[in-house]
């Protein structure tokens, strides 16, 4: 019985900081309960994975060998050993984007970023437009790549990170 509570306890607790939905957990009522932490289950669970990847811009896997990059278990995006080194891999694809392919506007960047076959572009325009209060077809220059890549981050994780994070990865993405 006391294993029955300590499950229904965290599952409770779990529910309750991250309205996690979870399948409800059936234990041998003869089996010592087994210790789970409730931050273990939400972290794992609700933690976006550009976050758990630290890899803000959700970079797709390609043949660019990134520096900071990690082999890691994720069979679709990047992964990287800091946060840093994942906001100098978004930042230095803004900059690729804008100076070698002359994706110089909001409209475009996002169009190749997240193309239409994949995301809801147009409402990721919308976002990131609202959120940097740049028009969307406005020339970008290098002196909007810290709003740029802010508001990328927001939408691609539904969170922020600290802004030191991104002050480095970017500075990283420019003399590094």
């Amino acid at each position: 019985m006391r294993g029955v509570v300590v499950v229904l306890f965290v599952m409770a607790f779990v529910l309750k900081i991250g309205g996690l939905a979870m399948a409800p957990v059936v234990q041998d009522p003869l089996s010592r309960p087994k210790k789970v932490k409730a931050t273990e289950l939400y972290v794992v669970r609700n933690t976006p994975r550009g976050i758990r990847n630290n890899n803000p811009g959700n970079l797709r896997k390609t043949s660019i060998n990134w520096k900071g990059e990690i082999v890691g278990d994720d069979p679709d995006f990047e992964q990287f050993e800091s946060m840093e080194m994942g906001v100098r891999a978004l930042t230095k694809n803004l900059l690729y984007s804008m100076e070698v392919l002359g994706n110089n506007t909001l409209r475009n960047i996002l169009l190749r970023w997240a193309p239409p076959t994949e995301n809801k572009t147009e409402g990721y325009i919308r976002s990131v437009s609202w959120y940097t209060g740049l028009d969307p077809d406005e020339v970008l220059g290098r002196q909007h790549l810290y709003d740029l890549t802010k508001a990328i981050i927001r939408h691609e994780n539904g969170q922020l990170i600290d802004d030191k994070i991104i002050h480095v990865g970017i500075y990283r993405a420019l003399y590094d």
